[in-house]
């Protein structure tokens, strides 16, 4: 063999040393307990019980009997007094229209397949007629892309038709689009509806076409979509003299997330 190799460099020793000093950090450092107060309420009762978890503002203390005593006044008080409830709204915004990079990296973390298979699958689709082509930086649809044709053609698929007949119905935002254009090919979207004997084709080819045709379809449909409306909820309330919050979010508006990314139980999980 080469024997022992040594490195170094001056970029080499300051890493050593930050390295060498966490270690010490962490063979110095003396666990300590602590305690904490949990509050929650429960609405409902069961699988069906809903569920708010309320943080201490003191969030944790060192000293036993201080919490103990705390702990002591807060159970007997018996009820928690709502001091401040306040909400804002906030919006989680569709995805752009679809590019080759971006395809690889969704679908890779969605369905565990390499970039390399997903261009592979792509490729095929695009050379049958259900996908544009799968190859572009292109993030933004041109001004004059007929997005009523590429709607209309998906209202009869029995997943994801209902939420393009939505769009057809006034619900359509038209896309702004990222900041690439390779000023070759538009973004990657779908061409032709999937017909019941496709999809059973698919089956027998292989069943990430079917994969990878459905994520096109839905991200196109998401990109000319509404936003998703989240209500934010923070309740503060005093219980025995200590104080306690609680945050939730409450989706007001599905729009977007009706057919992509982490929407209602059940449905997609495409992100």
């Amino acid at each position: 063999g080469k024997g022992n190799i040594v490195s170094y460099g001056p970029c080499q020793f300051p890493t050593l040393g930050f390295i060498v000093q966490r270690k010490w950090d962490i063979d110095a450092h003396v666990p300590e307990n602590f305690w904490k107060i949990k509050l929650s309420h429960a609405v409902g009762r069961g699988r069906e019980a809903s569920i708010a978890e309320f943080e201490w503002s003191r969030d944790r203390l060192f000293d036993e009997h201080l919490t103990t005593a705390l702990f002591a006044a807060v159970r007997g008080a018996g009820q928690a007094v709502v001091t401040r409830e306040g909400g804002t709204e906030s919006k989680k915004w569709p995805p752009h229209p679809l590019n080759t990079l971006e395809m690889q990296k969704r679908l890779n973390r969605a369905i565990r397949v390499s970039p390399e298979q997903i261009m592979k699958l792509a490729e095929e689709l695009y050379q049958a007629g259900f996908i544009s082509y799968p190859r572009t930086e292109t993030d933004k649809f041109p001004h004059d892309f007929d997005y009523r044709t590429s709607i209309e053609q998906l209202h009869p698929h029995p997943k994801f038709g209902f939420h393009a007949v939505n769009l057809s119905g006034g619900r359509f935002r038209q896309p702004p689009g990222g900041g690439h254009d390779d000023k070759a090919h538009p973004p990657i979207y779908p061409t032709k509806l999937a017909s019941t004997q496709d999809y059973a084709t698919w089956r027998n080819r292989n069943v990430r076409l079917i994969d990878v045709y459905e994520f096109v379809c839905r991200h196109f449909l998401a990109s000319c979509s509404l936003p998703a409306v989240a209500h934010k909820t923070t309740v503060e309330v005093d219980m025995g003299g200590e104080r306690f919050k609680a945050t939730g979010n409450m989706i007001k508006e599905l729009n977007y997330l009706e057919v992509y990314g982490k929407g209602p139980a059940g449905g997609p999980t495409l992100s």
